[in-house]
């Protein structure tokens, strides 16, 4: 009987954090607060559904202290308030968060990687992937190379491509956007 009971609020929690998740994707951040705040029980998981909601829907602070108040942190915990205050333009925020971070993953770098390429803030954006500590998945690489073309620094994405150690569908779209940037392909 208890066993069943446990089974039940964990299922319970779960479909909790899917209506928190999909509140806050939907732009309904008042009914995930309002479920969030009834819930008996909540989870890491539940904790990160609840950042990303009012992250998503501009409440920077508010998750920022719904962070700052968990229990137990994960890697998804972090990430998802570096992306919070990305998607807000919070950049120096989210890197002060980055650099604080006990730990962290490829999605960490590329999404400070990214940001920077997206802010035309190539340096910043350099000096991190120069500290990559594994350099073998493309995405950083793809964020890199679309970042260069973009600013018009052809040369840069041209000899980060050719580096490459693998490269996908997205790095060779990327150098091709660039060459008819460039005036480099003509159809």
């Amino acid at each position: 009987m208890k066993l069943r009971s446990i089974g039940e609020r964990g299922s319970q929690v779960f479909n909790q954090n899917l209506k928190i998740t999909r509140l806050g994707k939907s732009g309904r951040i008042d009914e995930a607060i309002k479920i969030f705040s009834q819930m008996a029980q909540r989870n890491t998981v539940t904790y990160n559904s609840m950042i990303s909601a009012y992250a998503k829907n501009g409440r920077v602070s508010n998750a920022r202290h719904l962070f700052d108040q968990m229990p137990h942190r994960n890697l998804v915990s972090w990430n998802s308030m570096i992306a919070g205050y990305l998607h807000n333009d919070r950049v120096e925020e989210a890197y002060r968060l980055f650099v604080d971070m006990p730990e962290r993953d490829l999605y960490s770098w590329t999404l400070m990687i990214t940001c920077y390429t997206r802010n035309g803030e190539l340096e910043k954006a350099k000096e991190l992937f120069n500290l990559l500590p594994d350099k073998r998945d493309a995405v950083c690489w793809n964020a890199m190379i679309a970042g260069y073309a973009k600013k018009g620094k052809f040369d840069d994405a041209k000899r980060l491509f050719d580096e490459m150690p693998v490269k996908n569908l997205v790095s060779w779209n990327s150098i091709l956007a660039g060459y008819t940037k460039n005036g480099e392909m003509r159809w």
